[in-house]
């Protein structure tokens, strides 16, 4: 998928659960924060491929990247030190999660209090994953394992990736719509979870189905 395709795909999936907790009379401020966080690290596996214009951003991703390039030494797998590789893996993923928890901890310490809602980590740490799965149903797939074996589906990234965020977006807003107005706000976030695995699911059977078929 393109960046801001993750993007919009990482917020519709955030957005039922953002719902639910303001209803709820969750802290808006801590919503706002998770949404922040959200948008800040949707792109983040892309580090691999990291361009910009800004001299001090290049150096700050390639500073992020040298992390994942130890991950993938120490592993044994420097053939994964590219695009879609260490930072699109279940490794990274782990590697990623940790680091992200530890540095939340030490953070606790700080008297702020969005800092102290587990929906902070959860929200970087589901933003990362969403990213790979946004990945995992291309026609270039992932190598979730690191095993050579990609996990693929029929999307097409600049062709069809936009079509299948637009409608995965409508279906996301339109279940939330029809949950509120008929007052079934307690499964919101069970939809939505629903909707974001039939959408991860279908794209990537009908690549097998039609791989198998041949």
């Amino acid at each position: 998928m393109l960046g801001r395709y993750h993007l919009t795909f990482n917020l519709m999936t955030f957005l039922p659960t953002y719902v639910f907790l303001y209803q709820n009379n969750f802290d808006y401020n801590i919503i706002i924060a998770s949404a922040l966080m959200l948008f800040l690290f949707s792109n983040f596996p892309d580090i691999d491929i990291y361009r910009s214009k800004h001299g001090k951003s290049k150096i700050l991703g390639a500073i992020f990247y040298f992390f994942f390039i130890i991950l993938a030494l120490i592993l044994r797998k420097k053939d994964k030190i590219k695009h879609r590789g260490i930072t699109h893996s279940i490794y990274g993923l782990g590697f990623f999660s940790i680091i992200v928890i530890l540095i939340w901890i030490l953070l606790l310490n700080f008297k702020i209090n969005w800092l102290k809602s587990l929906l902070i980590p959860f929200s970087i740490i589901g933003a990362y994953f969403l990213h790979l799965m946004g990945d995992a149903i291309t026609i270039e797939g992932v190598d979730l394992l690191m095993n050579n074996r990609k996990l693929r589906g029929i999307i097409r990234v600049k062709k069809t990736d936009g079509i299948f965020t637009f409608i995965y977006s409508f279906f996301q807003i339109l279940i939330l719509i029809y949950l509120i107005n008929n007052k079934l706000s307690h499964i919101i976030v069970i939809s939505s979870i629903i909707i974001l695995i039939i959408f991860i699911l279908l794209p990537i059977s009908v690549y097998y189905t039609k791989r198998d078929s041949r």
